[in-house]
């Protein structure tokens, strides 16, 4: 009989070890749900970045914004896949608002906030713009430098 107890606490110490083990590790790592999120949020940033340099390109060869995010296939034959960029998640087109000659957005929804993603950092490119976000549509504002301006 006491073995019998003894065999059952310990299948249930094990069984409670395993427990906290996996509950342990979705707070050190996150939840796969939340992995996917930020991996998505991350592949948004990482387009918006690519697609706002190749605009700048653009605008140097062209002295103009582009109308569409399709005037850009013909820009470079090295991203040919610029137009074919799409949110991950949606497969729909990124929003590209032009404010006037020299500035524009791009736009896109983020499934996390920057701050909870943890994604909060500076990318060198396009004027030092920092990709903080909320959970939510945001749009991101870039202007062409008076230096580059025709």
């Amino acid at each position: 009989m006491k073995r019998k107890k003894a065999h059952k606490l310990l299948i249930n110490t094990a069984l409670l070890i395993v427990a906290i083990s996996v509950i342990w590790g979705f707070l050190l790592i996150g939840s796969p749900s939340h992995n996917r999120k930020l991996a998505a949020d991350r592949n948004r940033i990482d387009n918006l970045d690519r697609i706002s340099t190749q605009i700048k390109r653009y605008y140097q060869q062209q002295k103009k914004l582009p109308k569409n995010l399709t005037d850009l296939k013909n820009l470079s034959p090295y991203f040919p896949e610029l137009t074919t960029l799409k949110d991950p998640i949606t497969k729909k087109d990124y929003e590209y608002i032009i404010s006037n000659s020299f500035s524009y957005s791009l736009c896109a929804d983020f499934e996390l906030s920057s701050k909870e993603a943890q994604l909060e950092r500076a990318v060198y490119r396009n004027e030092n713009i920092f990709w903080k976000h909320e959970k939510s549509r945001q749009c991101f504002k870039f202007e062409i430098p008076l230096k580059d301006r025709a």
